[in-house]
This record gives structure tokens, C-alpha cells and sequence, in this order.
């Protein structure tokens, strides 16, 4: 099996266990890394045709899918004009996220972890670079909520 996915976050994937999981071919037109429906449905044992119909469906914001899925044409074994899209990083899990089956479900455990790992290393950061608390400042302090007791 080849590492995960995409040259632009190859972490991103990695099983606790240290597994990998398989990627997509990466293209990058104009500059920016994309993959294709194609290998994605490759990648997660589904058909192309499927895939195509999984992007049609997603419910994201017309904004969202002008950034990260680009239509175009590729030539099949007869040499026709086909319809298939290249997408994101954020397209691709934006997709993935709503499959299912095995492949599916290490991606998404995958994920999760390496995302955990990401919010474990942002918290040791914050511990070590926490910033000095001025005291002149007291008026953007919160305020202190104090407790009445209840007379007997």
C-alpha cells in the first residue's frame, strides 16, 4: 500500500497503529493539488459513476464546491468525451466523509486520530507559550461570579 493521501498531507491519515492507507493519484493544475473522482472511486471500491452522483448530491454551499471540485473531460477506451471532477483536499474529505464501508471507516478513524494528535499538540503549545496576564488590564477579566449562602 502507498501512503496517504495527497502530497500536501501525507500525516494526515496515519493509523495509530501506524498503518497507511492507500491515496489517490495527486494532480496539481495551476499550481493547486487536486484529485480525481476517478481514483477516488478506485481508491474506496465504488464505481465512477457512483462517485459522480455521491458530489452531485453533497449539500455543501455553492461557494464551497466553486473552490474545491472542478469539472472536466477525460477520453474513455473509445475514445469519448466523459464527464468527471477534480477536487480538494477539503473536496475529497468533504466527499469521503459521507461514504461508508471499511475503506470509509479507516479513513475517518484515521482522521479523527490525526486530528486529535493536531489538538494534543496545539495544547502543549498554548501550556508553554501561555501569555503573562497583565494586571492592569482587570476590566477584561471576566467576573467573578460569588456564591450567597442560604440563611438556616
Amino acid at each position: 500500500m502507498r501512503p496517504w493521501p495527497f502530497s500536501f498531507s501525507v500525516r494526515l491519515v496515519r493509523l495509530a497503529d501506524d498503518q497507511c492507507l492507500p491515496r489517490p493519484r495527486c494532480v496539481r493544475p495551476n499550481g493547486k493539488a487536486m484529485c480525481n473522482n476517478r481514483d477516488v472511486a478506485a481508491l474506496f471500491k465504488k464505481r465512477h459513476a457512483n462517485v459522480l452522483q455521491a458530489i452531485d448530491r453533497l449539500e455543501c454551499s455553492p461557494k464551497f464546491n466553486e473552490l474545491n471540485f472542478q469539472s472536466v473531460e477525460y477520453r474513455d477506451g473509445k475514445g469519448e468525451a466523459r464527464r468527471s471532477i477534480n477536487m480538494t483536499k477539503d473536496g475529497f474529505v468533504f466527499l469521503v466523509m459521507g461514504f461508508t464501508g471499511k475503506d470509509a471507516a479507516r479513513f475517518k478513524e484515521a482522521y479523527i486520530t490525526r486530528f486529535n494528535e493536531m489538538e494534543e499538540q496545539l495544547r502543549g503549545s498554548s501550556r508553554r507559550f501561555r501569555p503573562q496576564k497583565d494586571t492592569h488590564d482587570h476590566h477584561l477579566q471576566a467576573p467573578q461570579r460569588h456564591r450567597q449562602g442560604r440563611a438556616s
